[in-house]
Formats: structure tokens, sequence, C-alpha cells
């Protein structure tokens, strides 16, 4: 969304395509509905060359040079209420708390930063400004609470 709206960089519908084209194929339904907005609305060569992108694309390798641990600091980059706190990006750092996601899921990895509405699809980098991760999710504490309360 950050590239089909142009937020925090250059509006560029192509990459834009890309990353839903990306995110379409691991089943995710709002980038299948938002890829098929954008495929109505730009040029079978820009399609093209979106689609050539996405088959270029190489996900990152754990273990690889730039892979993240525990003990690397981390901030998040967002624009939270632009219309309260202004246009310029919002820097707030914090950790990887852990290199497991919720459930123990591995694909994810959890983060001790401050997180607001805005921050989502923003970027998270690590000290040396290398974006290790997106900003999708916030744990609501009430919903946390309920879950553990019905476990017991």
């Amino acid at each position: 969304m950050c590239y089909q709206n142009g937020t925090g960089v250059p509006k560029d519908y192509v990459e834009a395509y890309k990353w839903y084209n990306l995110a379409s194929s691991q089943g995710d339904q709002f980038a299948k509905e938002k890829l098929s907005s954008l495929q109505r609305q730009r040029t079978s060569y820009q399609i093209a060359e979106a689609q050539e992108l996405s088959r270029g694309f190489k996900p990152h390798k754990e273990g690889s040079t730039g892979s993240i641990s525990s003990d690397q600091p981390v901030a998040s980059v967002g624009f939270p209420d632009p219309g309260l706190q202004g246009f310029a990006p919002k820097l707030a750092k914090g950790e990887i708390a852990s290199l497991s996601g919720a459930g123990d899921d591995v694909r994810y990895f959890q983060i001790r930063v401050p997180v607001q509405p805005g921050n989502s699809g923003g970027a998270l980098v690590d000290e040396h400004g290398n974006v290790v991760g997106i900003v999708s999710a916030k744990l609501d504490a009430s919903v946390a609470l309920a879950a553990r309360c019905r476990r017991m």
C-alpha cells in the first residue's frame, strides 16, 4: 500500500503491483483485491514489468547475510496520525523480543517497540538502517488477556 499511495516512498504502481502479487500468491485476500484493482488501472507493459519483478524476487534465507538476532536493536518508521503528529516519519526505538511470532510461528518475530495506528506497513530497521521487517500487527492486550483467562 505504501507504494500505491506514496506513503513514505515515492508512488510506484509497478512496485505496488509486485508486492501485492507476491502477497496474493501466499493467499493474502486483501492483496488479491488490491491486485485486481491495480490490474484494471495499469497498462499491459506495467503489469508485465511487475510480473517480471515478482518472478525475480528472492526471499531472505535464514542464516544468510542480514539475518536478524534478538540482540540487534530495531526501530519502526511510520506515519501515525499525520493530521495530529504531522507528515514527517516518526521513529520509535526498541528491540526484538522473540524470533518467533504468536503461537511460535517462525515466519514472524515479535518486537518490543511502541506501535501506533499508522505504523502498520512501515519499515522495521536495524541499527545500520537495514530493513529487517515490516510492522504488520499489534497485539491487543485485552484480547490476549481474555484468551489467557479462557485457557486457565
